[in-house]
């Protein structure tokens, strides 16, 4: 099955963006009612070049949940949750030729972001955790 504006994947791009999709829509399930008493879904701080140590037009992304974003995220950051059913097509929009620093609570969910964004073609590195993000980087976190 083929998703519109996704490059050729592998098969084993493929078979990560079948559980990634399998995990969102449980955790959407999950979130829907959090999500309801935040007020909304609109989480993307804009983007800003805050850091000293980051290379020129690198892109700061916070895959947590948008609750976790709220509490704290490196100034700049987009919050693109690697749970939600957004994230594929979220992934695809980005520019191809742009550097993404991804990051989370513990480095897991990075991970797995940082391994379906490489198998689509992106340069994506795994900083860790928000703390070991903002200590690599020189990003404050805010929020």
């Amino acid at each position: 099955m083929s998703t519109p504006g996704l490059r050729s994947r592998t098969p084993a791009a493929a078979s990560l963006h079948g559980r990634l999709r399998r995990a969102a829509v449980a955790a959407a399930a999950a979130l829907a009612v959090g999500l309801a008493a935040c007020g909304g879904t609109d989480t993307a701080a804009p983007a800003a070049d805050a850091g000293a140590d980051l290379p020129a037009g690198a892109v700061l992304i916070d895959v947590r949940t948008p609750e976790e974003f709220d509490t704290g995220h490196l100034v700049g950051a987009l919050n693109l949750p690697v749970e939600l059913p957004a994230f594929p097509d979220q992934v695809a929009a980005l520019d191809p030729d742009a550097e993404y620093l991804v990051y989370c609570r513990s480095g897991r969910r990075a991970d797995l972001a940082v391994a379906y964004m490489t198998e689509l073609g992106l340069d994506a590195r795994n900083l860790g955790s928000v703390a070991e993000a903002a200590a690599e980087t020189g990003v404050a976190v805010t929020g």
